[in-house]
């Protein structure tokens, strides 16, 4: 973003951490350390999922009709909340961040929702599964927690996704925003999200450091990714998303030229 065309909202100091919130157009980005978008809103349609990383994130609503109990971990200004809420007006929501300042930025400048259907926890994502019981199950777990150093230690580890994979619905996914600058945390990360979640796919974002991992344990995956076109454009217009892009990277990624050759072929038949 250019000076010239920056208008500065709101500026303050946590925690020795310098964080704004600046305009520019249409566009409200939160913003740390003067220059890392954490995260970014459309102020005439604040319900708009603005950064691609999000938008590959919503990958899990091919998977079905929509979910009706939604973790967030990693609340941030809110972005995906608003998507969910806006889409999906009954569905249940816990959105959870450990600091208190931003959750009262993203309700004062983000139009984090106020309703029932909604409830904002300002804690430590492992410590909120830890603590939930057995029976309290989601559709669909979102995990975007980072702090100044990165993913966070307390979130990204093998102990958190043991109590995601429990407190999933038989057929719920989980959708983690991972970050490839740091490569051995990255290996890390994944062979522990793999000793839990037997069905993984990941869609590194074009252009970007993100990596979106999703997982699920009774089922694969892949059938979730098998619509046809008009299914596909229906459900992109629906949501503002690219879907047909987000497939074709996760091909990609994740299978090899014979392997794309034979699902290609499979889904050209599944279609017919």
């Amino acid at each position: 973003m250019e000076q010239a065309e920056r208008k500065v909202v709101h500026r303050a100091q946590y925690d020795n951490h310098l964080v704004e919130v600046i305009d520019r157009g249409d566009e409200r980005f939160l913003i740390f350390a003067g220059h890392i978008v954490q995260s970014s809103m459309s102020i005439n349609q604040p319900e708009r999922l603005t950064l691609s990383y999000t938008r590959y994130m919503m990958a899990a609503l091919l998977a079905g009709t929509g979910p009706e109990k939604v973790l967030i971990v990693g609340l941030g200004a809110g972005s995906l909340l608003r998507f969910l809420n806006f889409h999906f007006p009954n569905c249940l929501i816990d959105g959870i961040d450990n600091a208190a300042d931003i959750i009262s930025l993203s309700r004062e400048y983000f139009h984090l929702p106020d309703k029932p259907e909604i409830t904002i926890h300002c804690c430590d994502g492992y410590d909120f599964l830890a603590d939930l019981p057995a029976e309290h199950r989601y559709d669909l777990i979102l995990v975007d927690a980072f702090d100044a150093e990165g993913m966070s230690r307390t979130v990204y580890r093998s102990e958190f996704f043991a109590l995601c994979r429990e407190h999933l619905t038989q057929k719920g996914l989980i959708s983690l925003n991972l970050w490839s600058g740091n490569s051995d945390r990255l290996d890390e990360v994944r062979q522990d999200v793999g000793s839990w979640f037997s069905a993984t796919v990941e869609m590194p974002v074009p252009k970007r450091g993100n990596v979106i991992c999703l997982g699920r344990n009774s089922e694969p995956i892949w059938p979730i990714l098998r619509k046809n076109r008009s299914d596909l454009e229906a459900l992109s217009e629906k949501y503002g998303i690219n879907f047909k892009a987000i497939i074709n990277v996760c091909l990609k990624n994740n299978l090899g030229f014979i392997q794309r050759l034979s699902y290609r072929f499979n889904k050209n038949n599944w279609n017919n």
